[in-house]
């Protein structure tokens, strides 16, 4: 069972205005869901089976709090802890609503507490066995020692220049599960780069990182971008496209048209920002390949895109970095062509081929091989294998909690005030 969220409201007042989530939600009949519901309640089992019964007191507090990719995330973990038949107090201050059906289906006791994003917050006055953050934040620190709790700390998105530097240091060696492993972006954030913004060594200051005084307690362990596969469910459908363009940065798209071209590739998409939609359209067309072009899309669309597509192929320009564009196709079991490059080379595999920049042959080759592959069988079964081992959500928090509750440093309350 769980308990209906609360906060500090007057009747009446609008002080959450929330996105409602109601397609995710409802549009997927139960048969479809219930294989991933399923996956869900087997590792929560586990992982209270290994822990007995806890108390967790959850933290998410975001400036941005109002993204589709960190409700799959907060949405997770809820759902987590919720199968975990433990009992959690989650503070958040979301601008989305939760799946509330899903929730009502286990047996946990969830509370989630709404606040503004400048709101003020104080820790409760109870004990928990651990405190959970889904970013990193000295009240998180500050609870854990408060409570005597293990503290539990997630990056599911980036840092920010004008987010303050962490002054709360938490134990040495505490764990930084964040989901951007081999992520540049994210480590230059986090510790801060050696010089000012033009990069120049004369003089220039040295720019802090988010994790400020923090930073040396902290030892990072990273996952390639982790998806929420119950909002990605599996359903039937014909393949419209044989090859789909995704991803938002740069691109190599004369690499890509080239190899679809050598490969004989028919039908063909491209996602392109706007700025990018003209040298998309000319690129295809001095390969002769024909394209339809089409916007960065929602995530629903986006998802019913990838499913009318057999291999996604994703020729990343360096020093740029796409994991969210890698791991979404795999969790749909679509297998992707990618840049070989230091931030890809973590996701190749069974479901993700890597070719130099700028090799047409191989990347003609690697598309060739996965058109033969999907032309057998949709969804490819090794991307989705491969999206379950490597991109699984559940396994990423639970993996994380269990690991954090056992280690042998000392709880947060055991250290001194800083």
């Amino acid at each position: 069972m769980r308990s209906p969220d609360h906060g500090h409201t007057p009747a009446g007042t609008d002080l959450f205005p929330v996105i409602e989530m109601a397609r995710f939600q409802k549009r997927y009949p139960p048969e479809v869901l219930r294989p991933r519901a399923a996956h869900t309640e087997r590792v929560a089992r586990g992982l209270r089976d290994r822990l007995g019964p806890r108390s967790i007191l959850g933290l998410a507090f975001y400036p941005w709090h109002d993204q589709t990719t960190l409700w799959w995330f907060e949405q997770g973990m809820l759902t987590l802890l919720a199968a975990t038949g433990w009992d959690t107090v989650w503070h958040t201050d979301a601008r989305y609503a939760f799946d509330e059906d899903r929730l009502a289906e286990l047996d946990g006791r969830v509370s989630v507490v709404r606040h503004r994003p400048d709101d003020h917050w104080d820790s409760p006055d109870a004990r928990f066995d651990a405190v959970i953050s889904l970013f990193p934040c000295d009240r998180a620190t500050r609870a854990a020692r408060k409570a005597g709790a293990r503290l539990i700390t997630f990056a599911v998105k980036n840092l920010h220049e004008d987010e303050p530097p962490l002054v709360e240091r938490p134990p040495d060696g505490t764990p930084l599960w964040h989901a951007f492993a081999g992520s540049t972006t994210f480590t230059d954030a986090a510790y801060g780069s050696k010089f000012g913004p033009d990069d120049q060594p004369r003089g220039r200051p040295i720019v802090p990182g988010r994790l400020g005084s923090t930073k040396l307690a902290w030892r990072l362990f990273g996952a390639p971008f982790p998806s929420n596969r119950y909002y990605f469910p599996l359903r039937r459908a014909t393949p419209v496209y044989d090859a789909l363009l995704f991803g938002s940065k740069s691109r190599d798209y004369d690499t890509a048209f080239a190899a679809l071209s050598s490969a004989r590739v028919r039908r063909v998409a491209a996602l392109a920002n706007l700025e990018d939609i003209e040298d998309v359209r000319h690129s295809a067309q001095r390969h002769g390949v024909a394209c339809d072009i089409t916007e960065p899309l929602s995530h629903i669309d986006l998802l019913e895109l990838l499913e009318k597509t057999r291999v996604v192929v994703n020729p990343i320009v360096p020093p740029a970095e796409s994991h969210y564009s890698l791991s979404v196709p795999l969790a749909l079991g679509r297998p992707i062509v990618a840049t070989e490059l230091a931030s890809t080379r973590p996701f190749a595999g069974p479901g993700v081929l890597v070719a130099p920049q700028g090799d047409v042959a191989a990347w003609s080759d690697a598309i060739a091989r996965f058109l033969a592959e999907t032309a057998e069988e949709m969804p490819h079964r090794p991307a989705l294998k491969q999206g379950l081992d490597h991109h699984d959500v559940d396994r990423f928090f639970a993996s994380a909690i269990l690991a954090t509750m056992t280690a042998e440093y000392p709880p947060v309350a055991n250290l001194p005030h800083p």
